[in-house]
């Protein structure tokens, strides 16, 4: 994670185990505001690894 100010990120990989199913593996990154409520999440995006 970083932060600087009121603004941070967050990036990492995930693994997703379904039974039955091949597991699901990827990459994400999140950026997150903070504002007079706290820390909320502006964008998330991620992707599956081929």
């Amino acid at each position: 994670m970083f932060v600087d100010g009121d603004l941070a990120n967050v990036i990492g990989t995930f693994r997703l185990e379904v039974a039955g199913e091949q597991p699901l593996t990827g990459k994400y990154v999140e950026m997150w505001t903070r504002g007079e409520a706290g820390w909320r999440m502006h964008r998330d995006i991620w992707n599956a690894t081929p």
